[in-house]
């Protein structure tokens, strides 16, 4: 009768062990590692996914979106090569950087048109809208002081790099309008004119596609960018 007892008394002790272990495991089931070369979130995905990545399906996933490059000044081939340039970012950087993105924001406010000289070109860029005239107004100037002191910017871009190289062989004549600016840029240099022409006709692209255009690069006129690469 006793050994029954304590019989009991222990299978007793044992179910309630049991259930409390089977109450933990419901309340916080144990996590499964996701299969290799799978999904590394659910595993559900066919095809194998990056470290970490995800196949997709996920509730609520979202693929990444890798950052465009930055068209003004901050490509990773910004800096210029030694001696064709200055190093780092001056003063004006941020307001010439901030103007230039507003004006690719807003291109398709603004109206441009270029007539070619034998020397150089005549252009006319303005816009109906009184903010994005004001910002045509501030870049323009800006820009043709970067060309006079060598403060250049998208030295990754071979046609502006060679710009602001010979930025000093250029004049430039700029006159308010009532919704932007004219300008007239020449050269007594053959070669330069060829730039001044080009550069004119990129400044066109970017008013036409803003950012689209702006983050691709633009050959110097009679030069391979292939072959520069090498």
């Amino acid at each position: 009768m006793l050994h029954s007892h304590a019989a009991r008394r222990w299978l007793a002790v044992f179910s309630l062990v049991t259930a409390f272990a089977w109450a933990a495991v419901a309340a916080d089931p144990p996590k499964v590692a996701p299969k290799v070369g799978k999904c590394a979130k659910c595993a559900d995905s066919a095809k194998p996914a990056p470290k970490g990545g995800c196949c997709g399906k996920c509730a609520g996933s979202e693929k990444p979106i890798a950052p465009a490059p930055k068209p003004f000044a901050d490509a990773p081939k910004e800096q210029p090569p030694k001696g064709k340039g200055p190093l780092g970012k001056d003063e004006a950087f941020a307001a010439d950087r901030d103007t230039f993105h507003f004006l690719l924001e807003n291109h398709k406010s603004i109206k441009r048109t270029v007539r070619k000289l034998s020397n150089g070109v005549e252009t006319v860029t303005e816009s109906d809208k009184p903010e994005v005239a004001k910002k045509i107004q501030e870049h323009v100037p800006a820009m043709y002081e970067r060309l006079k002191s060598g403060k250049g910017v998208r030295y990754w871009d071979p046609l502006f790099a060679e710009a602001f190289k010979h930025g000093k062989k250029m004049k430039m004549a700029i006159i308010n309008t009532e919704k932007g600016v004219k300008v007239t840029e020449t050269s007594d240099e053959a070669e330069v004119v060829k730039i001044i022409q080009a550069h004119a006709e990129v400044v066109s692209k970017f008013v036409e596609k803003g950012f689209a255009e702006a983050h691709k690069a633009h050959p110097v006129p009679g030069k391979d960018m292939e072959k520069e690469k090498k």
